[in-house]
């Protein structure tokens, strides 16, 4: 798989020194946990934990990977947030996807972040969508007592399985506005940079969008009269 530059840096450096790498998605960490000259930790934040980070060769010292948990209250109650209003929201700020970690939404919205960038989000974080928020440290343990779920199923009616069809559905756009963020490089395909409008999806692909969150791609439910396809999925909240 194609590495960012910075990992297969600090992959190399790891050789020299104990390295902790940013927030990972499960295909670097996948990558990672196969390189037999590497000793790799991975964070256990909660059970259900996606994006991770790693210390890469770190030796017998106590790990701490300096992770903190947000607890984000909206002033607006009646306002409906998604993954992508919350993650659209922490980026405009200048905040690179690499130091976020799972946006968690169940029954309130919670934030994994490095602590490198606690200050940052504390102090400059002030809305989400339409509404002010209020934003809270919260200690990691509190994760073990919720039942974590961040996706949700939905249904999407489709012409076809190509890669820019299904993304217009999602992000509610035209098939040319979906071409021109494919070729954007705004989305990944199983963790790799998907570059092929016509790029044809299967069965438990899993799209990483920039800005509105991932996709899982599940089964053709049924073909309607007029031979559109009816695809489950699976969506972050």
């Amino acid at each position: 798989m194609q590495l960012s530059k910075k990992l297969t840096y600090q992959l190399k450096n790891s050789e020299i020194k104990p390295i902790l790498t940013h927030f990972l998605s499960t295909q670097e960490q996948t990558f990672l946990a196969t390189q037999k000259k590497v000793d790799v930790v991975f964070s256990s934040t909660y059970p259900q934990e996606e994006r991770k980070r790693a210390w890469m060769n770190p030796g017998t010292s106590l790990l701490d990977f300096s992770i903190c948990l947000l607890e984000v209250t909206l002033q607006d109650k009646t306002e409906d947030v998604s993954h992508r209003d919350v993650l659209g929201a922490i980026m405009s700020l200048s905040i690179d996807r690499e130091h976020i970690g799972d946006i968690i939404i169940e029954d309130g919205i919670y934030l994994l972040i490095e602590k490198e960038v606690q200050h940052t989000i504390m102090q400059n974080l002030t809305s989400i969508k339409h509404t002010s928020v209020h934003l809270q440290e919260q200690p990691l343990s509190l994760l073990h007592s919720m039942d974590v779920n961040m996706y949700q199923d939905a249904q999407i009616t489709i012409s076809s399985m190509r890669l820019d069809t299904i993304i217009s559905r999602i992000i509610r756009s035209s098939r040319t506005k979906a071409q021109e963020f494919i070729a954007f490089k705004n989305v990944k395909v199983n963790g790799m940079i998907q570059k092929k409008p016509d790029y044809i999806l299967q069965p438990n692909d899993v799209i990483s969008i920039y800005k509105h969150g991932r996709v899982i791609i599940q089964d053709i439910v049924h073909t309607t009269k007029k031979e559109q396809l009816v695809l489950q999925i699976k969506k972050t909240k």
